[in-house]
């Protein structure tokens, strides 16, 4: 009985710990109606600006995008498919802070895989994080 009490309040613990880590990222969340994402980003270096790329124009499509008091803001709105054979699916966004005037220098960056149900509704799955250009954006930083 206490083994079956140990693995039990283990499982809770674990579950907790894990509901607790949650997403780090909160630049972006997924629409009332959960058929788009809301994307709030900082825009405020000097020089550079927020790319958006989306890898599955089938599925995601950029709805509106604007820099407002410091912050690059979108919506990525999802297409539905009507008739026979209509299907989700998984598809990914790219954000890209790059320099104006250097496109190969590239500040920041994430890449937002999403996956779609057949109604439309969409769920984030993963987020990923990257920094392409080291020895330029430390000279900027310097």
């Amino acid at each position: 009985m206490k083994r079956i009490l140990a693995i039990g309040l283990i499982l809770i613990m674990t579950t907790l710990a894990l509901a607790a880590c949650g997403n780090e990222y909160d630049f972006v969340e997924l629409g009332d109606d959960k058929k788009s994402l809301d994307i709030e980003l900082d825009a405020n270096k000097k020089g550079y600006s927020w790319k958006t790329t989306i890898g599955e124009l089938d599925k995601l499509v950029l709805k509106k995008e604007k820099v407002k008091d410091g912050k690059y803001i979108a919506k990525i709105g999802t297409i539905i498919k009507s008739g026979k054979g209509k299907k989700g699916g998984r598809a990914s966004v790219a954000f890209t802070y790059v320099n104006d005037k250097d496109p190969n220098d590239v500040y920041l960056g994430y890449v937002v895989g999403v996956g779609i149900n057949p109604q439309g509704k969409a769920e984030i799955r993963s987020i990923d994080e990257y920094k392409v250009n080291f020895e330029t954006t430390l000279k900027e930083d310097d």
